[in-house]
């Protein structure tokens, strides 16, 4: 299941008459002749219940939005909305209650009349999307330091991961050790979430422990009990399964060279069935089929006619490379030159799109009868799981 854990977006509404929206106006003066020189506003922090936040901002012309939907009024994101239309829907009824139009993506980017407030018409273009994060839950038979240390092996463009000092997150394209920067277009890290449900409680406890400080105020903690049982029974159900959760961001120069900078290219996502394709979302998450249990061995050439290859010796050849990485056999051509350079760079092109990246040694352990690995397992939602978001 792949949900929408953050949702960046803004509209241009040129000739409006709404309001302004904003924490504070700041404006640069001339001190000589009193000239306006600069005016900006900072976004304003409209809150939800169970501590969930969005940030809104309009400046007079731009109407834009950013947080995570899955959150909002949800009393945890483990699970939430499974489409980015959903996503904006979720910022639309907020838009709705305060008074502000709602987002508006025009159909393959074309720019339609709109009547506002005022007795004319302006042109406003589509609704642009500047960031969208990914994430997709697994359940691991193995405890996730362990398992995170595992995945830190993996590297991705020649960058391996980098695992945090505390061992609970790893993450590819981001920040070294206080170094600035980090990729402009996309980064994707895996953490603990029973690390990160009991920072949540922790946070929830001592705000309980404020609120009955003072003895001589009557305040009611119904409210906040219920939080603090209910993310502990989810604390208790992430340590027992060793959740790991997946994170994907993609910003908003690789949204536009994927074309999902608009709400109309995401309707080519099937978001629903996890079919991924366009994203191709096992580029990141290069353990998913590397899974052997035992003798049972994966067909690799089956996985690639299933993935839309067609039949031939091009797929039959990488299939056959692949299996042979499988086995633990070095397959570098720089190494084996029963192997050729074209067909080594071809293969490992086609293997990586179903998640298998052959240029990285296979972290497994052979024995006589059997083979070992680590595995993760898409997680299943509990049946206590409180959860309103939309679909």
């Amino acid at each position: 299941m792949i949900l929408i854990d953050w949702l960046s977006v803004y509209q241009d509404y040129p000739g409006s008459d709404y309001p302004r929206l904003a924490s504070e106006v700041r404006t640069s003066v001339c001190a000589l002749t009193g000239e306006l020189l600069k005016e900006s506003t900072t976004g304003y922090q409209h809150q939800g219940s169970f501590d969930s936040s969005i940030l809104i901002k309009f400046d007079g012309y731009r109407l834009s939005m950013s947080g995570n939907p899955s959150s909002w009024n949800q009393r945890d994101n483990l699970f939430g909305v499974r489409s980015v239309r959903s996503a904006v829907a979720v910022y639309n009824r907020i838009l709705v209650s305060l008074g502000y139009p709602e987002f508006y993506d025009c159909e393959n980017s074309e720019r339609r009349a709109m009547p506002f407030q005022s007795t004319e018409k302006y042109y406003r273009p589509g609704l642009k999307i500047t960031r969208v994060d990914l994430t997709k839950n697994f359940s691991s038979d193995t405890p996730c330091m362990d398992m995170l240390r595992y995945l830190s092996s993996f590297s991705y463009r020649g960058q391996p991961g980098y695992l945090y000092p505390n061992g609970m997150t790893v993450d590819w394209m981001g920040d070294r050790q206080g170094e600035t920067g980090g990729s402009k277009r996309l980064y994707f890290k895996y953490y603990s979430k029973a690390w990160d449900l009991d920072k949540k409680l922790k946070k929830l406890m001592a705000l309980r422990h404020r609120m009955t400080a003072k003895t001589e105020l009557q305040t009611d903690t119904s409210i906040i009990d219920y939080q603090i049982t209910y993310l502990t029974k989810l604390l208790e159900y992430a340590l027992e399964n060793n959740i790991i959760r997946f994170e994907l961001e993609l910003k908003s120069k690789k949204l536009e060279e994927l074309n999902l900078d608009s709400l109309v290219g995401w309707d080519f996502v099937d978001m629903k069935g996890d079919d991924m394709n366009v994203i191709q979302l096992n580029k990141y998450m290069p353990h998913i089929n590397q899974v052997l249990q035992f003798n049972r061995k994966i067909d690799l050439y089956s996985q690639l006619l299933d993935a839309g290859y067609k039949e031939g010796a091009l797929t039959r050849n990488a299939a056959l490379l692949g299996q042979s990485w499988l086995d633990g056999h070095d397959i570098d051509y720089r190494r084996n030159h029963m192997v050729r350079k074209t067909s080594y760079y071809q293969a490992h092109k086609i293997l990586l799109t179903i998640g298998f990246d052959i240029k990285e040694p296979l972290n497994i352990v052979h024995f006589p009868n059997q083979v070992c690995t680590f595995m993760l397992k898409d997680l299943v939602k509990p049946d206590f799981y409180e959860d309103s978001s939309a679909a």
